[in-house]
């Protein structure tokens, strides 16, 4: 199992948890910018995005694609999923450890437009 594909996994998974509540709790950090901080929430859930077309995304295509050649056994293409799942579930649990930080961010960002 490729282990930078599942942590990616696990950080995009965070990072698509917690957007929403960091940028409202960053509305409550910074009271002036709270209608900023809450049209940040797009950024984030973009950003995530964007990191799972580029990086995640491709790798199980041609994952499918060499199970479907005969290259991986099916057998190991179930279990990479199943590790994929298990690490975007990981990521929810872990994304509370983003929510501070995650709201500081945004609070930046804010004060930079």
């Amino acid at each position: 199992m490729p282990v930078n594909i599942i942590i990616m996994n696990v950080v995009i998974g965070s990072l698509t948890t917690i957007s929403v509540l960091s940028c409202l709790y960053a509305g409550y950090l910074e009271p002036d910018l709270r209608t900023t901080s809450l049209s940040l929430n797009g950024v984030i859930i973009g950003l995530s995005t964007i990191l799972v077309m580029i990086l995640v995304e491709p790798h199980l295509g041609i994952t499918a694609d060499k199970v479907v050649n005969g290259e991986y056994s099916e057998v190991y293409f179930r279990k990479y999923l199943f590790f994929v799942v298990l690490a975007r579930i990981t990521g929810t649990g872990m994304a509370i450890a983003l929510l501070i930080p995650l709201a500081y961010i945004v609070v930046f960002l804010a004060r930079l437009l």
